[in-house]
């Protein structure tokens, strides 16, 4: 785990080197010609670097609030090796809560923090694209159509693997999501994301 975890944290760092360079060093020698994108380009880093904060406050949130849930999953659906797989699964919803924080960041802007509606949507597309992949079709479904004991894909092994992926999905991006929003709206500490505008 020691290893997986630094990996982890190594792809976080790789990311906030890559969005805190300031990519366009083109304009730096033509500033005169090229004031108003050398004046985008000094909003875009002060950007990333918000995005880095959120990304790296969703990946500690997310991995920790979905440790044990991810453990249980594993036992549940008897995964052949329940530690590598609990390692795995709480590593990837480390970068998927990262991932989900950053997006959050840029689509609940200041102007949409009085609707509800748009900040569930974010956070429950975020579940469903999570929970979704977690079902593996048994063997004894039919295919072509694709039918199982009740409907579909549905059977008494891939309810409760629904069940138990939705609540660890819930239980990775919620947490983000408050926590977001208590960061941004109570201490201000990552702003969120507005628009550029020309001067």
């Amino acid at each position: 785990m020691v290893y997986s975890t630094i990996s982890c944290w190594s792809l976080i760092l790789a990311m906030i080197i890559l969005l805190s360079s300031d990519s366009a060093t083109g304009f730096s020698s033509t500033s005169l010609r090229f004031k108003q994108q050398r004046s985008f380009l000094d909003a875009s880093a002060e950007d990333r670097l918000e995005s880095v904060k959120a990304g790296a406050l969703g990946a500690l949130v997310g991995g920790v609030c979905s440790t044990p849930f991810n453990y249980l999953l594993a036992s549940v659906t008897h995964a052949p090796n329940v530690l590598g797989q609990w390692e795995f699964d709480t590593d990837m919803c480390s970068l998927e809560a990262a991932l989900f924080a950053i997006v959050y960041r840029y689509v609940v802007r200041e102007k949409d923090t009085e609707n509800p509606m748009l900040q569930q949507g974010v956070s429950g597309a975020f579940v469903i694209v999570r929970t979704l992949p977690k079902v593996t079709v048994p063997s004894y479904c039919s295919a072509i159509p694709l039918e199982c004991k009740y409907f579909y894909v549905l059977d008494n092994d891939t309810i409760l693997v629904l069940l138990g992926a939705g609540v660890a999905s819930v239980a990775t991006f919620l947490p983000v999501w408050l926590a977001l929003e208590w960061v941004m709206n109570e201490k201000g500490w990552i702003e969120r994301f507005e628009s550029f505008k020309e001067e």
